[in-house]
């Protein structure tokens, strides 16, 4: 049930998005990949559990994060 209010909740985003200027609604889907990431821990472990599988130690903890934030960015410009 939660995966379905998460979809209608993004497509109702899209919707509006597509009404506003591109550089609002580019500033919007930033904040809307930064509030993914910071309320969905499970998604977010799962990731840094993703990298560190597949890179152990190479890259620092700061620098995983990263990778995942920028991650939430571009799922929701897609």
């Amino acid at each position: 049930m939660g995966y379905l209010i998460e979809f209608y909740a993004v497509q109702a985003l899209f919707f509006i998005l597509r009404l506003l200027p591109l550089w609002l609604s580019g500033w919007i889907i930033k904040r809307a990949g930064d509030l993914f990431f910071y309320g969905s821990p499970k998604r977010r472990n799962i990731a840094l559990a993703n990298l560190t599988l597949a890179y152990g130690d190479t890259f620092s903890i700061a620098q995983k994060r990263n990778i995942i934030v920028s991650f939430f960015d571009i799922i929701y410009k897609m």
